[in-house]
């Protein structure tokens, strides 16, 4: 998944942080999207 992956729906964020955090660990969760 892409950074632009973060304007899709709840579900979609929960499995983006999933998966940047487990190739990025530097991008952690931002409650900005939330």
């Amino acid at each position: 998944m892409s950074a632009t992956n973060t304007q899709e729906p709840g579900d979609q964020l929960e499995e983006y942080h999933f998966t940047t955090m487990a190739s990025r660990p530097l991008v952690p969760r931002q409650p900005a999207w939330a």
